[in-house]
């Protein structure tokens, strides 16, 4: 059962939101003349395994409410549009399972400036906690994400030739995810680059 505060992440509009997101395209396409959305066209090639596994691409296309015999310019314009960011996505979703129960969602969030409202409710960390930050462990799931925040982001912020000129931004679903506040984030991150150094 997901927690309240990762129901969000779950839900078919965030779902829709993400893939625009991440796949940079269009919501809609047209195929044969008729508009089709983007994110219904790959959840439903996704559905069936993806596109090398579907059988029928006719009924892919009938589900679309296209008629008999039309699945092969449903799957051509798949591949033409949708195949690569296929590939992306399996890839990233092996990254996230090679980092133990890092969510998927991980990265959909939105760069956020209003820190106070993403802290977390059940953050285990904090000044209230009496735990020192920089020492304290954290659990599989908060280090996968740490560690992808730290090789995706932090690095090139570090690297920029005034990283302490602005604030690191950070992302409302790292902190879900992670279930650490804005300060705790960047302690972990700190910490984690300074023993990686």
């Amino acid at each position: 059962m997901l927690k309240p505060s990762l129901w969000l992440w779950n839900t078919p509009q965030q779902q829709e939101k993400n893939f625009l997101r991440r796949s940079a395209l269009n919501e809609e396409c047209k195929i044969l003349g008729r508009t089709v959305k983007m994110f219904k066209l790959y959840s439903l090639v996704k559905a069936r395994g993806g596109a090398l596994n579907v059988d029928d691409w006719d009924d892919v296309a009938a589900t679309l409410g296209f008629g008999p015999g039309l699945g092969q310019d449903v799957r051509a314009k798949y591949i033409d549009v949708l195949i690569e960011f296929e590939k992306n996505e399996e890839e990233r979703l092996q990254d996230c399972e090679n980092a133990e129960e890092v969510p998927s969602w991980w990265d959909d969030g939105d760069f956020t400036i209003d820190y106070e409202s993403c802290k977390p409710e059940d953050s285990h960390l904090g000044s209230e906690s009496g735990i020192d930050e920089e020492s304290a462990p954290i659990d599989d799931v908060e280090s996968g994400i740490v560690d992808m925040i730290s090789n995706k982001y932090y690095a090139n912020y570090l690297n920029n030739s005034k990283p302490f000129s602005k604030r690191f931004r950070v992302k409302d679903s790292w902190l879900c995810a992670a279930m650490l506040s804005y300060q705790e984030l960047i302690c972990q991150l700190h910490f984690k680059h300074n023993t990686d150094s």
